[in-house]
């Protein structure tokens, strides 16, 4: 994982720190953005709307004046040198745009007061309308922005500018970061998959066929339970803890369980009380373990990954230890799309208030191209810039300089073209309340002290009083 990823994995523990030591007095602010972009509508929801989109003519968008000097206010929680080189050459492209970019922090804040402060002065800012123009939302809880109506929608821009180019960027990602109501309210400039890795030859071994792209949970359980048992029992999957299980079901079908649109929650599900009768399941038929020794004395066949560069690919597969690693993708719940996983990072929305709308989406523009930097700081793990672009012209030039420089082959470029190809489904970096719950509650149920319908209801309940703070 890059120090960016383990930064975010880290900070968001200390939030959680912070909520349990402060409570709510700091969860009811009304920010928007959270670690993550918003959540694609279910495979059912909202075909109507997309349809309805689609027949109406498209709205051409206004332009920036050349004649007009204008700066946009590029607001962010922590500075990324990406950030720092695409204002220097975008106001060189364009010397009658000034782009101020603002940020809070160079250093990873451990207490968690940095961002809770970025948090909450932001929150008041556009509430006011008043804020940034540009805002990056990784850090902050896109559900209050989104239901307060405080982004713009984006789908207006990326359709009505004749200038923009859906074919130039990886749009099956950006096809599925639309909200409940078909919008996108943020766009990601970078990604990182995530899946199950296996070896090739033990899967070929075992004389069974199956399609990755569309198997559910409890289509795989019933593959691993067909695998044939060497001398000692193999588990199908390893995961750190029932807990961590869920979060990991959760993150990739959050839309399912929260609208961040409407501010409904959708906890008291079947599919969510299915969750979590599926985990203690698949742990009772040994299709999943939670013991790290069984991971370690190579006792799983599947083990969960993530990749978040063109380098940190060939550095995930000599790390599983596999002799002929893969990666797969991961199972799906019920009701999920065909294809794979793939996290939206650097997530990047316009102030509904901004008064140089025309400037902000072009400079946004210049940021999802990948111009901004310089081929050279690949190399870091330090930035954005460094994991897996949305740009394609950005993932063919980087793929091109890893493969000089020995990093990676034609084989593992091709296979990776070939992953980010197939994924649909993203993984929703959870807002801390939201998180929280989860963490606190659901241990009662695998524990044995509380039945799923009852940790569902009191997952309801606090969801439902968080979104409509």
């Amino acid at each position: 994982m890059t120090k960016t990823g383990w930064q975010r994995i880290l900070q968001s523990i200390v939030i959680i720190a912070l909520i349990f030591g402060i409570a709510a007095c700091n969860n009811g602010t009304g920010e928007r953005g959270t670690n993550g972009m918003p959540s694609s509508k279910p495979d059912n929801s909202s075909p109507a709307a997309s349809n309805d989109a689609a027949a109406d003519p498209v709205k051409p968008m206004p332009v920036p004046d050349p004649n007009k000097q204008s700066t946009v206010v590029f607001s962010m929680y922590e500075y990324d040198p990406y950030y720092e080189d695409a204002k220097k050459a975008y106001e060189q492209e364009h010397p009658n745009t000034t782009i101020d970019l603002r940020y809070v922090t160079k250093e990873f804040d451990s207490s968690g007061l940095l961002v809770e402060k970025f948090r909450t002065k932001t929150a008041a800012e556009f509430l006011n309308g008043k804020g940034a123009d540009l805002i990056v939302m990784d850090d902050l809880p896109v559900d209050h922005y989104i239901g307060n109506d405080l982004l713009t929608n984006l789908n207006e821009w990326m359709d009505g500018d004749p200038a923009y180019r859906k074919i130039d960027y990886f749009q099956n990602l950006l096809d599925h970061v639309k909200q409940s109501d078909g919008s996108v309210y943020a766009v990601p400039l970078s990604f990182y998959l995530t899946g199950v890795l296996a070896d090739v030859d033990v899967i070929h071994d075992t004389g069974l066929q199956f399609d990755d792209s569309s198997w559910t949970w409890e289509q795989f359980g019933g593959l691993v339970q067909k695998f044939p048992l060497a001398d000692q029992q193999k588990y199908g999957y390893f995961e750190r803890g029932k807990t961590n299980m869920l979060w990991r079901l959760v993150t990739s079908s959050y839309s399912q369980f929260v609208d961040e649109v409407n501010r409904k929650a959708n906890f008291e599900s079947d599919a969510f009380i299915g969750l979590l009768n599926r985990i203690n399941q698949l742990e009772a038929e040994k299709i999943v373990t939670f013991d790290g020794k069984n991971l370690i004395n190579g006792k799983v066949y599947f083990q969960p990954s993530e990749m978040y560069s063109l380098s940190d690919y060939r550095t995930r597969l000599n790390e599983s230890k596999l002799a002929n690693p893969r990666l797969y993708q991961m199972p799906k719940s019920e009701g999920q799309q065909d294809g794979g996983f793939y996290a939206p990072l650097a997530n990047i929305a316009i102030n509904v208030n901004s008064n140089v709308k025309p400037e902000a989406w072009d400079f946004l523009k210049f940021l999802m191209s990948g111009k901004g930097k310089t081929s050279a700081k690949e190399l870091t793990d330090s930035s954005w810039y460094s994991v897996f672009p949305v740009s394609k012209s950005a993932f063919e030039a980087r793929a091109l300089e890893a493969k000089k420089e020995g990093r990676i082959n034609d084989a593992e470029i091709q296979m990776l073209s070939e992953l980010i190809g197939k994924v649909v489904n993203p993984i929703v970096m959870l807002p801390g309340e939201i998180e929280l719950m989860l963490f606190q509650e659901t241990p009662a149920f695998f524990s044995g002290q509380k039945s799923a319908e009852a940790v569902a209801a009191l997952l309801q309940n606090k969801a439902t009083t968080y979104l409509n703070e």
